[in-house]
């Protein structure tokens, strides 16, 4: 047989496996960052980024409340802890925060009602089990003048003849322990607020709903309480004072801290 008239041979198709179009012999790998250095560095590009558009005479792209927010969303990386049982202690790559948990809950609780009582729907647990309130004489006459507000709020509550109330649904925004201590709570501090403010009957009502359920100092809170917490707190307005000025946020940053141990930096 001649050569044309033999059988072609198929062509063979060889592969390094071990070849890597991607590396060569100068590469280095870039080290591997902790997740506290990969969000410093985002911090970092964020303060550089406003101090930048600060000289160019614009306006920051971003508050800072804005970006925690967006931070905390996206990461959740903070590292929490409670001092005394009292204040949230974060830790975050920029600094160290000073969280008044009383104060905190008492804002978030005080805008949340102001909301609902300014929303068309209002989210209400209706009980299975109605409860029977027996009040004194004094309270019956401010929890009738309440009952319009506390309805819009997500209390259902109906008059059951003399000084008797009964409670067939609450909010379902609020942790509570018992219809009974929950409406003489907030008729207490209704009653306290009478002189001491001046404000319209929402926002008066709206401190008092806060005052009388909001988590108290030395309670015991869980990591997703606090996370919780700080993440609602954010959402407010004027989140680091209250209505009043009083500071619910402190931060200290390492600046801030050297000073206190009279160091320069």
């Amino acid at each position: 047989m001649s050569k044309l008239q033999s059988i072609p041979q198929a062509p063979q198709l060889i592969v390094n496996k071990d070849y890597n179009p991607f590396k060569s012999d100068n590469y280095v790998a870039p080290p591997k960052l902790s997740t506290f250095e990969q969000h410093t560095n985002v911090t970092k590009s964020w303060d550089i980024l406003q101090r930048e558009l600060t000289k160019s005479g614009n306006e920051p792209v971003l508050s800072r409340s804005a970006f925690e927010q967006e931070h905390f969303n996206s990461h959740e990386h903070f590292d929490f802890a409670q001092l005394q049982n009292s204040y949230i202690v974060i830790r975050n790559p920029l600094e160290l925060l000073l969280i008044d948990q009383q104060l905190a809950h008492e804002k978030i609780i005080y805008h949340r009602v102001l909301a609902q009582l300014n929303a068309e729907h209002t989210a209400m647990q209706q009980k299975l089990f109605p409860t029977t309130l027996e009040l004194t004489a004094q309270d019956t006459l401010v929890l009738q003048e309440l009952m319009p507000q506390l309805q819009k709020i997500g209390f259902e509550i109906n008059e059951f003849g003399g000084n008797s109330f009964v409670v067939n649904g609450m909010p379902s925004y609020f942790n509570y322990d018992g219809e009974q201590n929950v409406i003489e709570k907030i008729i207490e501090q209704y009653k306290n607020n009478s002189t001491e403010f001046k404000q319209q009957a929402q926002s008066r009502l709206a401190i008092s709903v806060a005052l009388g359920l909001s988590i108290k100092r030395g309670s015991l809170l869980s990591k997703e309480e606090q996370k919780k917490i700080y993440k609602d707190l954010l959402a407010c307005p004027n989140y680091e004072t209250t209505n009043t000025g009083k500071p619910i946020v402190i931060r200290l940053n390492k600046a801030m801290v050297q000073g206190l141990f009279d160091r320069k930096i």
